[in-house]
């Protein structure tokens, strides 16, 4: 399996310089086993933005994120099913009161 790129634009809506961390979480409804995470932050970016500035925040999601760890230790993968990706300024569900939210993205992972 490749690695997934995963790009979004943030932009700072306000009137003074500001910082935002972008987060990246998946999501597992249905997990292989319980060491599973049903929410697992897999990378997060630091961006500083001037008034009115915009910045494309790009991340790699790697197959071995994706995939878990199975009881002998080896990485595997289920055979079908989806995983939510949320990106934002905070975990999936995440909302302000200044607009801030991460979004939930669900794709198919596996078939």
């Amino acid at each position: 399996d490749a690695p997934m790129p995963v790009s979004v634009t943030v932009t700072n809506t306000g009137e003074m310089a500001g910082r935002e961390v972008v987060q990246v979480y998946l999501t597992r409804e249905d997990r292989a086993n319980v060491s599973v995470p049903r929410v697992e932050l897999v990378g997060f970016e630091v961006v500083d933005l001037a008034p009115g500035e915009s910045a494309v925040v790009d991340f790699i999601i790697s197959p071995d994120q994706i995939g878990y760890y199975d009881e002998t230790g080896e990485i595997t993968f289920p055979d079908v099913g989806e995983i939510g990706l949320s990106i934002g300024g905070g975990q999936p569900g995440y909302d302000t009161d200044d607009g801030a939210a991460a979004t939930r993205i669900a794709f198919r992972a596996f078939e």
